[in-house]
């Protein structure tokens, strides 16, 4: 393995052409999630792979996950939703997290808690399964349409067609409540006991633990089309393909996002962070990055960074 220090982190090109293991190695990265300690990717053909440690079997994709279109991981478990509407688990079954219920279809977006695994059906209504020791599967009575979903450390949270945030499970009133100048909002995400949304006019708010989900600034953002939070970073992909940092820079990870352009999908995890170029090349920054260093897919970019 090639390395080079470049502006204070370690850049290792890691490149395994002719290893691919899938079915067509005409295909490229198109979307990915992070774990506690490994990644899963999806290709532009439905197949995906993970790689990174194994330990709970959150490597060992099953047979039958084919035609995937997106994947959540949050710890130790992983999530595939299929086109057809239905959902695959596997890793980590301590508390049921992979134990999806055998009624589920329709499924239009899926989310990896701590110990609990949500999916959200077409018809707005959201099911969830796996630990419940704080009411995170406990699906609130008379719950609006929902047409978004966020899970993290036993709390679960929708956001409705009228723009609204509503969460249960494990959190404290004040910490998990919206601001109260809060404006619809259009896109959700969560991690640990934080949640990040993007709000209709492009800006971007955090709450729940302080820490976690302070946002530094939202002077220099554009459009923004998703957003991601882990432990350590908040980030924003906006339309022309850059990253705008909401908060955090542990590790260098701000320090690092700010340079990457022509981003398609962007995934953070524990201290670490991932990006999807629309060249189908991945990138992965921040701590202790060896640890993703032997996928077996064609390009692969990693730059550790250093507090």
């Amino acid at each position: 393995m090639n390395k080079v220090s470049i502006a204070g982190f370690l850049l290792a090109f890691v490149l395994f052409s002719g290893c691919v293991k899938i079915s067509d190695q005409n295909t490229q990265i198109e979307s990915i999630a992070i774990g506690a300690n490994h990644v899963v990717a999806i290709f532009n053909n439905g197949e995906i792979l993970a790689w990174g440690d194994n330990a709970k079997g959150q490597c060992d994709i099953p047979e039958k996950a084919k035609n995937t279109i997106a994947v959540a991981s949050c710890f130790y478990h992983t999530l595939a939703l299929q086109s057809n509407g239905t959902v695959i688990a596997w890793g980590d079954n301590s508390f049921g997290q992979c134990d999806v219920p055998s009624d589920l279809n329709n499924v239009s977006a899926i989310a990896a808690g701590y110990e609990h695994s949500a999916a959200l059906r077409n018809d707005g209504t959201v099911v969830a399964w796996g630990n419940n020791e704080y009411g995170q599967c406990d699906i609130p009575e008379n719950l609006p349409y929902a047409v978004a979903i966020a899970a993290g450390a036993g709390h679960t949270s929708v956001l409705t067609e009228k723009g609204e945030v509503i969460t249960w499970g494990y959190y404290a009133e004040e910490d998990f409540l919206p601001p109260e100048d809060i404006k619809p909002i259009k896109s959700i995400a969560s991690f640990g006991n934080h949640i990040i949304v993007i709000q209709n006019d492009n800006t971007v708010i955090g709450w729940g633990r302080p820490e976690m989900s302070e946002i530094i600034s939202n002077e220099e953002l554009s459009e923004v089309i998703s957003i991601t939070t882990g432990y350590g970073l908040s980030i924003a992909l906006e339309k022309d393909g850059r990253l705008g940092i909401l908060g955090g820079n542990h590790f260098k990870l701000a320090e690092y996002a700010r340079q990457l352009e022509d981003i398609t999908y962007v995934a953070a995890g524990f201290f670490v962070a991932g990006a999807v170029k629309n060249d189908g090349t991945l990138i992965i920054w921040g701590k202790d990055v060896d640890r993703f260093s032997n996928p077996v897919i064609d390009k692969l970019v990693l730059f550790e960074g250093s507090e």
